[in-house]
């Protein structure tokens, strides 16, 4: 049986090598929804809520949805070099 920690790092994390690796595209998108803790998560999700609400309203759905996914996919990439 697998772990919880094991599962996330399988299918959530990303590295180098795996970036590479055209099966692990998702893993550029996936990556942020991975937190270290609940704190981190709990702290990611009020500013969702307090600057996304915001940002939802000024640029209406579908520009919010790209802005967050290439958002998630910026920081992912970043973190790896």
């Amino acid at each position: 049986d697998e772990s919880m920690l094991e599962f996330m790092e399988r299918h959530f994390t990303a590295s180098n090598q795996d970036m590479s690796r055209p099966d692990n595209l998702h893993r550029v998108f996936l990556g942020s929804f991975s937190h270290q803790d609940f704190g981190h998560l709990m702290g990611n999700m009020t500013m969702l809520l307090v600057l996304g609400s915001r940002l939802h309203e000024f640029l209406g759905r579908a520009r919010f949805m790209a802005l967050y996914l290439l958002g998630s996919a910026g920081g992912t990439l970043a973190t790896q070099w």
